[in-house]
C-alpha cells in the first residue's frame, strides 16, 4: 500500500509540475522610454474569462509625443494550453493610426491559419508550436521556465510565416520594482531586428526590461507595476 500510495503521489507531483508551466493570471504594466523621454506605456495581461485563455498586449504613446503622434496597438489572443504548449485559436490586431486591423483564426486540426489584415486575405499552413505576434511573449516564459534556451519560434504574420530565432546571450542581476532580482537574458532576431529581453526566473520568467532595436532605432520598456505573481 505504501508503495502505491508514493507512486501516486510521484504521478501527482509530476502533473502538477507540468500544469505549472503555465504562469498564474497577472497584469504588467511597462514604461516605454527612447533614451531619458518617456514615450509610451505598455500592458501585457493573461487572464481567462468564462474558462477560455487570453493574452492581451495593449500599448499607446504618452506624454509629451502623444500630443502630435496618438498610437494605440491592441493585440489579442484567445488561446489553448496543451502539453506545454500555447495554441492560437484567434488573434486580433487592432492600431488606431490608420486603422489597421488584423484577424487570425487558427485551424489545428488542418495546420492553418486563415489571416484577415483589412481588405486582404490568406491562408498558409502552420507548425505545431506556431505562435502569433503577441502570444510568443507568454510561449517565452513557459519555454524558459522548462528548461530551454536556445530555439526558434515560427510566428503567423500577415501572409507567411516568420521565423523569431531566441538565443541566450547570459545572466544578469537588474533592478526592479520587486527589488535585485536574477534574470535570464535572451535575444529574439526577426527580419526587422532584434529584441533584448530581461526575464526574472522569481517572476516566473516574466520579462523585467525589454530592449528593442530596428532601423538603428533603440527603445527600451522597464516594467512599473504588476499584479497576480
Amino acid at each position: 500500500m505504501k508503495k502505491i500510495f508514493t507512486g501516486f503521489l510521484l504521478i501527482l507531483i509530476a502533473s502538477i509540475s507540468s500544469a505549472a508551466t503555465l504562469p498564474p493570471p497577472f497584469s504588467a504594466k511597462y514604461e516605454i522610454k527612447k533614451g531619458f523621454m518617456s514615450i509610451g506605456y505598455a500592458k501585457r495581461s493573461f487572464f481567462t474569462k468564462a474558462e477560455e485563455l487570453y493574452y492581451v498586449s495593449d500599448s499607446k504613446t504618452a506624454g509629451v509625443i502623444a500630443a502630435f503622434f496618438k498610437e494605440r496597438i491592441v493585440q489579442t489572443t484567445q488561446f489553448q494550453f496543451e502539453n506545454d504548449v500555447v495554441k492560437p485559436l484567434t488573434y486580433d490586431y487592432d492600431r488606431n493610426k490608420g486603422k489597421k486591423t488584423v484577424k487570425q483564426n487558427y485551424n489545428w486540426d488542418k495546420g492553418q491559419v486563415f489571416s484577415q489584415r483589412d481588405d486582404k486575405a490568406s491562408e498558409y499552413e502552420i507548425p505545431l508550436g506556431a505562435q502569433d505576434q503577441s502570444s510568443y511573449q507568454l510561449a517565452l516564459m513557459i519555454d524558459l521556465a522548462m528548461g530551454k534556451r536556445n530555439f526558434t519560434y515560427h510566428i503567423a504574420e500577415n501572409v507567411r510565416l516568420m521565423d523569431y530565432d531566441v538565443q541566450h546571450i547570459g545572466d544578469k542581476k537588474v533592478s526592479t520594482i520587486r527589488g535585485k532580482l536574477d534574470t535570464i537574458v535572451v535575444r529574439v532576431k526577426t527580419k526587422k531586428g532584434k529584441i533584448t529581453i530581461w526575464c526574472a526566473p522569481k517572476l516566473h520568467y516574466l520579462p523585467v526590461k525589454i530592449e528593442h532595436d530596428e532601423d538603428g532605432t533603440s527603445f527600451i520598456a522597464e516594467l512599473i507595476s504588476l499584479t497576480g505573481i
